[in-house]
């Protein structure tokens, strides 16, 4: 169906929860020159959410519960794309998807979850490409800044001739989590399978096999002269970046790490192990569930938001050690950014969808399937994507 017979652009599914409302925020701002609308199962909430960001008549609101496939296919066949913003994406997601696939509809969503990943990929990459339907999940903090970082690496150095072999990501920044993203870290260790483990598990079956790097422990960087450790969320984002580079042509090793001072690092690490242990043993998973993490559909206030931020840079290196570096970076925090980035994505899939550019469909990533649109948008919104010069590079040996 022709993008111009359905009644909406953009449809944010799952609008009422804590980062659904960051995208509806982000689209109120941008989105005046498309037709969009919000959606959820309680009408109550979804009028609240209307009354709170003073959304006009123009701004749909729809009703449909991800358990109900006929509400479902009502809502998808009304409009061009979806923005899923409802989880723990392996209990309620694959029906949206699923839907999507059935009324050629393209999707986006805010998943962190790689087991999610995974099954789409299985479920409906043949039968989306075939029907040329876009399905990009990790269209939020997870996995964007990581997946187009790193396709900028290539890009530019494509651009001087440089044939990358090895990109690192070395990331900072300072936020709290929310209740869903908590609750996505439970349901991943509940979830997972035996597949999921392989550093590779999201690639293409014909991807050639490359290098797949984890950081362990702590290091000097020497590359930009900070301390480095492992980083929370490295396993969703190298495994997205990995399919992109498959799909995208590129034959070259990807891993990440979170730098800061020595102190800051150490304490980080520690951490993560600790709380690796405790989400990894069954009974004191459910009752971190049950007694810490945040209630899902809640997160740091906005007092606390303000002083967030995230800052990464991407490092990338040929077989004789020429470099390419790239730096993204935002003043917003994770949550705020992945409304940006999730609404920009849903934004660039309708433009292409506007104009008849829709060239491959299937089980994408943001950078395979939108690129240089992508980068244009999120820099208009104010985001950083910057290719640090040489000069630069030495500075900070």
């Amino acid at each position: 169906m022709p993008a111009t017979t359905r009644a909406y652009d953009v449809v944010v599914l799952g609008a009422t929860g804590y980062s659904g409302r960051k995208v509806c925020i982000h689209l109120a701002k941008v989105a005046d020159k498309y037709k969009w609308a919000i959606a959820g199962r309680d009408p109550k909430k979804l009028e609240a959410l209307t009354k709170d960001l003073s959304l006009g008549p123009e701004v749909g609101v729809l009703v449909a519960d991800t358990s109900n496939s006929v509400a479902l296919d009502a809502l998808c066949s009304n409009t061009t794309v979806v923005i899923a913003c409802a989880g723990p994406f392996d209990r309620v997601g694959l029906p949206v998807v699923d839907a999507c696939v059935r009324n050629k509809t393209h999707y986006c969503d805010i998943t962190g979850e790689f087991q999610f990943f995974r099954k789409v990929i299985e479920k409906y990459d043949t039968v989306a490409a075939q029907d040329k339907v876009m399905l990009v999940p990790c269209c939020g903090f997870d996995c964007v800044p990581s997946d187009l970082g790193n396709w900028l690496v290539h890009e530019s150095a494509k651009a001087q001739n440089l044939d990358i072999k090895s990109v690192v990501g070395y990331f900072q920044g300072s936020g709290s989590p929310s209740g869903g993203t908590m609750a996505s870290f439970a349901n991943l260790f509940e979830t997972i399978e035996r597949k999921d483990f392989s550093p590779s598990s999201l690639n293409p079956t014909n991807a050639p096999k490359v290098p797949t790097p984890r950081t362990t422990w702590i290091s000097y960087a020497k590359d930009i002269g900070r301390w480095a450790g492992p980083y929370i969320m490295s396993g969703i984002n190298e495994r997205v970046v990995r399919r992109s580079n498959a799909l995208n042509n590129k034959v070259a090793s990807y891993v990440e790490a979170s730098v800061g001072s020595l102190p800051s690092v150490v304490t980080g690490t520690l951490g993560l192990i600790l709380f690796g242990v405790l989400i990894g043993t069954a009974p004191l998973r459910s009752l971190l569930v049950r007694y810490v993490f945040p209630a899902p559909g809640t997160g740091p206030s906005d007092e606390q938001l303000k002083s967030g931020f995230f800052k990464a840079t991407f490092v990338g290196k040929t077989a004789t050690g020429e470099r390419v570096d790239v730096l993204v970076k935002d003043s917003r925090d994770a949550y705020t950014a992945t409304g940006v980035f999730a609404a920009s994505c849903g934004l660039v899939a309708a433009d292409l969808a506007r104009r008849n550019a829709v060239t491959t469909g299937g089980v994408l990533t943001s950078s395979s399937a939108f690129g240089t649109d992508l980068v244009d948008r999120l820099r208009e919104a104010g985001m950083t994507f910057e290719l640090l010069s040489k000069d630069s590079n030495k500075k900070r040996n």
